[in-house]
């Protein structure tokens, strides 16, 4: 469900949950149970979410591929950051190729903890990320604050400079 609200909130959408009640009225346990964990996962990375602004596909200009992605997890974004959902944890540091902006810093919104980085050219490490950091039960998210507009192309791993993939608009 974090993954749709991810996908809804970067396509300024909405997202709509089949929760039927009961004969009596009541919700399942089980709906109600996933609902809470929803909650509290908003509750920890609802920045992520709410007020964000499109985040899309720039698939008009080049058949090469779709780049909002890589394979670790997608993003949403703000006026002055982008968040990095994470799905599928990378190892011992978040390698991020395709940053055409100045990142400023980095905090793992779920408990507030700010991580060293280093910005080289086009890309952003961030070194200082335990491994085996927990994604399988929900999307681990990263804030890159940014000094302006957010700007990620090629971020897919594309190695072709001329081409924009994604774009935040």
């Amino acid at each position: 469900i974090a993954e749709m609200l991810r996908q809804c909130a970067a396509g300024v959408g909405n997202l709509l949950l089949n929760v039927g009640p009961k004969g009596d009225g009541s919700l399942p346990q089980q709906s109600t149970d996933r609902l809470d964990a929803v909650g509290a996962w908003l509750k920890r990375n609802g920045e992520s979410i709410f007020n964000t602004r499109r985040f899309i596909f720039d698939a008009h200009r080049s058949d090469i591929g779709l780049a909002d992605w890589t394979h670790s997890g997608r993003f949403t974004a703000t006026d002055s950051a982008f968040y990095w959902h994470i799905r599928h944890w990378p190892g011992s540091a978040l390698r991020l190729s395709g940053v055409k902006c100045k990142v400023t810093d980095v905090t793992l919104l779920a408990n507030g903890e700010n991580y060293h980085f280093e910005q080289q050219g086009d890309r952003v490490i961030v070194k200082t990320v335990g491994e085996g950091m927990d994604t399988a039960s929900e999307p681990l998210v990263f804030r890159f604050r940014t000094d302006g507009e957010p700007k990620l192309y090629l971020c897919g791993g594309y190695d072709q400079p001329s081409v924009e993939h994604c774009r935040y608009d």
